[in-house]
């Protein structure tokens, strides 16, 4: 199997990626391309729901006690927005490159429904998110998208056919249960991801397990049981790392202060705001807005 590095790097070519680090939208909705040239220490991230493809390098990921790698041999498909940690090996001389493909749902769905005989998963994660073997047919659809995208008519005639048949392989690619069991609504997983999206489209909302629970039908208990088994985190802790992820967002590439990012994402305490945001990131809220000023 060749590998996906030149057509990668093709992509950061045309797109003028020559930053540290940086992230570029193509023409194409839901798709981007990403490269970095310097190693990322272990750092809180959100993965939204999305296919990550690597042409070079590799990143680490740790939830709990759980970590695995995804690099040019193991593409990750994170089936509802998590809370990880993450980490990145890259250099000049071997930069991390790659591409992001954010799910459609409904393209799913209606992708399940035409599949007759879907793949018997070997899959053993319990999360909503795992590193999948890269197919000869998913890199074949890969490395096509990636030349479509150097052509503003490729991607507007053909573009939206690729995302679609690369839903496809990622769906029927065997170990890859994580896209099937989200989409499946009579699945306890499938029920918290309708949460997830819940609490990431309202952050300011408040929320009490017992009316979440209600909501998808089940009992306390259960939903806190399958809360972590999908997410690694109990309701609780999940909330706190969206939210501060989200105003550190705010605060390094919107300019907001830390009170404003603080109200925005729903805490009514900046102390509290203060002291949640130093202990999950290791800095203050002040300090990474300075940081990003320089």
């Amino acid at each position: 199997m060749t590998t996906l590095r030149q057509p990668m790097n093709d992509l950061i070519d045309h797109f003028h990626m020559g930053d540290d680090n940086a992230i570029a939208e193509t023409s194409l909705p839901g798709v981007r391309v990403f490269h970095s040239t310097v190693p990322l220490p272990r750092e809180p991230l959100v993965y939204g729901s999305s296919i990550i493809i690597i042409g070079q390098g590799r990143k680490s990921l740790y939830l709990g006690d759980l970590s695995f790698q995804y690099d040019e041999n193991n593409y990750l498909v994170v089936g509802l927005p998590l809370a990880f940690e993450c980490s990145t090996e890259a250099s000049p001389e071997n930069p991390l490159t790659g591409l992001v493909v954010d799910l459609d749902t409904s393209l799913l769905l209606e992708l399940i429904n035409k599949v007759d005989d879907p793949v018997v998963s070997n899959s053993t994660t319990k999360l909503g998110a795992e590193p999948v073997a890269m197919s000869d047919h998913m890199q074949d659809v890969v490395e096509r998208l990636t030349a479509c995208l150097l052509s503003p008519v490729d991607t507007s005639v053909l573009g939206a056919g690729l995302v679609r048949e690369l839903h496809y392989r990622a769906l029927n690619d065997r170990h890859g249960s994580v896209l099937r069991i989200l989409s499946n609504q009579g699945n306890p997983s499938a029920r918290i991801a309708r949460v997830l999206q819940k609490l990431s489209g309202n952050l300011a909302g408040k929320y009490s397990v017992e009316q979440l629970a209600k909501e998808i039908g089940m009992s306390s208990s259960a939903f806190y049981r399958a809360f972590r088994s999908t997410t690694g985190e109990t309701p609780v802790q999940y909330l706190k790392k969206l939210r501060l992820n989200h105003a550190r967002s705010l605060i390094l590439y919107e300019g907001k202060r830390a009170n404003e990012a603080a109200t925005q994402v729903g805490y009514e305490s900046l102390s509290q705001f203060s002291r949640d945001f130093k202990v999950h990131f290791g800095t203050t809220a002040a300090k990474a807005r300075e940081s990003i000023a320089r």
